[in-house]
């Protein structure tokens, strides 16, 4: 893992997931992710603070310092390290917004398996 480069990890068997995942990595954002499925044994080997309870239930974002954000409290960071999107960082990171995020990602969450089938993901 690059010093600066926070590392996503996702759940492996949402295709949703994969798909973004897949989608960032290939636009590659030079060390701003390292992307893990949830399943991987690198992650309890790495990070066993991460159940795979936790994982299974919202995406983690471990920061260069060792944070971990999960869920909608990642959304900020991941775009601040995305160019395209790093100006709505600061939006997400505002109390209302933070509040309607929360509420859609675990409605997502709740959903993603009908979600990727609706979407022929």
């Amino acid at each position: 893992m690059d010093a600066g480069q926070a590392v996503l990890i996702y759940d492996g068997s949402c295709p949703v997931c994969r798909k973004t995942a897949g989608a960032l990595g290939k636009r590659g954002f030079p060390g701003a992710f390292e992307f893990l499925p949830c399943d991987s044994a690198e992650v309890s080997r790495r990070y066993p603070q991460i159940s795979r309870a936790d994982c299974l239930r919202a995406v983690q974002l471990v920061l260069p310092d060792g944070t971990v954000l999960a869920g909608s409290a990642a959304a900020p960071e991941i775009a601040a390290r995305i160019p395209r999107y790093r100006w709505i960082a600061p939006l997400l990171r505002l109390p209302a917004v933070a509040f309607v995020a929360e509420f859609a990602y675990r409605t997502f969450a709740r959903n993603r398996n009908l979600i990727a089938r609706t979407r022929g993901c």
